[in-house]
């Protein structure tokens, strides 16, 4: 496998095709979140289809790892999607910060380097190691990037809030709870994802109008039975 993705790198640089690769974490309210990388080479599997002259990976090859270690993995048509759940307690690829108020309650997530999707490698890793330094502030993250620009390269990385993002510095769009953001960007402007969300609170709502019913209730039987006395 590892010979496989080096070649399609190679390849990808030789005949200028595009290798894309999104990341998607969805974040649940305590910070748990889930992990999806979907790694789109299926321009240059047409290509090499087209050539017929190279022998492309099945399903079980590309995977075979990856479900041994826990991971979802699934390989269609040219696209690998991985997908992993990840405790907060456990996870070093990002903090995640929960405040609340009386009336809302505020989630701010920090992403500092993509994920590492096990250790099969992926567009940045080998044997378990990084391959270069995925820190999105790292002092080489510029370069890095550039290079990545030129092997047709793109990343993007899609976070899913709790509740509706309010702020997102950086992002390419911004929809409801949604922020997706230009890796390759924040590499070169040496900056991390930073997404800040905020939710009513729901419970404090539901209490208060549970208690304006029975006031409601209360204040209307009194009133029937003043007008029942009269």
């Amino acid at each position: 496998m590892k010979r496989i993705i080096w070649l399609l790198l190679l390849a990808t640089i030789l005949i200028g095709g595009c290798i894309s690769i999104e990341f998607e974490q969805k974040v649940d309210e305590n910070g748990d979140c889930r992990i999806t990388e979907r790694i789109d080479i299926s321009s240059l599997v047409s290509m090499a289809a087209a050539k017929g002259n190279v022998s492309m990976p099945t399903e079980e090859e590309v995977c075979a790892n990856y479900t041994k270690e826990g991971y979802e993995c699934s390989y269609d048509d040219g696209v690998i999607t991985i997908a992993k759940d990840f405790k907060l307690s456990e996870a070093d690829f990002y903090s995640f910060e929960r405040e609340d108020s009386l009336f809302e309650t505020t989630y701010t997530l920090t992403v500092t380097q993509m994920p590492k999707m096990g250790k099969e490698p992926t567009m940045f890793n080998q044997t378990g190691q990084p391959k270069i330094d995925t820190s999105l502030t790292a002092p080489e993250a510029k370069g890095v990037a550039s290079m990545m620009k030129t092997m047709n390269i793109n990343i993007t990385y899609t976070v899913k809030m709790p509740s509706p993002v309010v702020d997102a510095e950086g992002a390419v769009r911004i929809s409801g709870n949604t922020a997706t953001f230009d890796v390759l960007e924040r590499m070169e402007n040496q900056r991390n994802i930073v997404v800040i969300a905020k939710g009513y609170n729901a419970a404090l709502f539901v209490g208060i109008g549970v208690i304006a019913a029975v006031v409601i209730v209360i204040l209307l039987g009194l009133w029937i039975n003043k007008k029942r006395t009269k």
